[in-house]
């Protein structure tokens, strides 16, 4: 590992608990590189009045008035040497605070906001021409009628499927569009998606991971369905998706740290690119990278962002067949509803079980969709794909939850396969043969 000249006193964003913690391990493990350094959690209008040692909790993450009174207050006692963006949106905070503090931009305004502009983010692939993306719309395509359906709507600067819509037909557009005031419009691709989790080094791919979501990735998990990925291990793919992550660097020339890339597999033509953040994956995704591969993600965005060479340490990763299943919990339109029991093997599975969580008796079981507050989750890894294939078939079956209505007993027997996976219609029949309808 390369040595850096002193100590280094790092501002670093996070926007969830479970990156704070990761965050704070990683410190724990590298005393010897870091002195002081103070962490600013978003934390959606539930800051705590506890002070917290090292930890600032704010808001609203891209409010730049609250960054910037923040800023004011430290900026006599705390004088950073990095800032670092360790989620979607923290990005363009730690682009107004590199300049608050009169430190050098990892990017220019342009290209930070190619990374959280999802139309500026299309642009550049049109511009350069290396990428293939699906085919853009406008609204006046939508409202002329000049699209094929089926398309898909979302906001230009969400993450995690937040706000994505699946429109069969104009008159669902056209009720989109009225909740998405500034959106991105393209074609839906009905192909499994992939995800692509890479670490960059002075412009060169020093590692990556490739994972392909199994059916109904975003659109289900909204609505309570299992979101499962599993790692790509055919050699001849990967090094197909290892030209595509050459293009896609080149095409947007990233500073040092992760890169999340979305994108559609193509046996004969090239990839279909979807998105690219500027950080590490969220949820599971780092975990099963980590049973995969024994490389630490989260932890080797950090230090490329803080100056610290990884390319060594990470020269020669393992591979070995992994996969994650979340059970979101289900949306939270459905409301008064508290796990009874739950069940998810915990044995009788041939691949090792790297983790596993399920949520508590009497814990809600509806809440907005968040990979970080789950009905349950579990990461399996094994040297034999077909194991893994199989032991997430055979939980993905077998997984069940039980729930108590605030009116009534409402049992839910939750059951999915790879292929059929929808959730919220065997809530909505279980409901209707007891006599009752779900809001929504």
């Amino acid at each position: 590992m390369a040595k850096t000249k002193g100590l280094i006193f790092p501002v670093i964003l996070v926007t969830s608990e479970r990156m704070k913690a990761e965050v704070e391990d990683i410190v724990k493990r590298y005393t010897h590189l870091i002195g002081e350094y103070i962490i600013i959690q978003e934390c959606y209008n539930q800051t705590s009045s506890t002070p917290q040692k090292n930890c600032i909790q704010i808001s609203d993450m891209e409010n730049i008035e609250v960054l910037k009174s923040l800023a004011v207050k430290i900026t006599d006692s705390f004088k950073p040497t990095h800032i670092v963006a360790m989620e979607e949106f923290a990005v363009s905070s730690a682009h107004y605070l590199e300049n608050f503090f009169k430190l050098e931009p990892k990017l220019s305004l342009e290209q930070m906001l190619r990374f959280r502009n999802k139309a500026m983010m299309a642009e550049q692939i049109s511009k350069t021409g290396k990428l293939v993306q699906p085919v853009q719309y406008t609204k006046e395509d939508v409202f002329n009628n000049r699209t094929t359906y089926p398309i898909v709507i979302k906001p230009i600067d969400q993450a995690a499927s937040i706000g994505v819509m699946l429109c069969k037909n104009q008159n669902e557009a056209l009720n989109a569009l009225k909740k998405i005031s500034d959106p991105i419009i393209q074609e839906y691709i009905s192909d499994n998606l992939y995800h692509i989790d890479v670490l960059v080094e002075n412009t060169k791919c020093i590692f990556y991971s490739v994972g392909c979501y199994q059916e109904n990735a975003g659109y289900g998990a909204i609505n309570g369905a299992p979101l499962v990925s599993i790692i790509e291990t055919d050699r001849q793919k990967l090094l197909r998706w290892n030209e595509f992550i050459t293009e896609a660097i080149e095409t947007f020339n990233p500073p040092n740290g992760a890169l999340h890339i979305e994108a559609f597999y193509r046996d004969s033509s090239p990839h279909l690119f979807l998105e690219i953040g500027l950080r590490p994956a969220g949820g599971l995704i780092p975990m099963m990278i980590k049973a995969s591969s024994d490389i630490d993600i989260i932890e080797g965005h950090f230090l490329l962002s803080i100056g610290v060479s990884v390319e060594e340490k990470y020269a020669k990763p393992r591979l070995k067949a992994a996969s994650l299943i979340h059970f979101p919990k289900l949306p939270n339109n459905i409301s008064q509803i508290n796990v009874e029991n739950i069940f998810l093997p915990e044995t009788g599975y041939k691949s090792e079980v790297y983790y596993m969580k399920t949520a508590s008796v009497g814990e809600s079981a509806a809440a907005e969709m968040s990979y970080s507050n789950t009905l349950a989750d579990i990461v399996f890894t094994s040297t034999n794909r077909q194991s893994v294939v199989a032991d997430t078939q055979h939980a993905l079956c077998k997984f069940s939850v039980n729930t108590i209505h605030k009116d009534f007993n409402f049992n839910v027997m939750v059951k999915a396969g790879i292929e059929t996976s929808d959730v919220l219609f065997q809530m909505q029949k279980a409901a209707l043969e007891d006599g009752f309808i779900l809001p929504g």
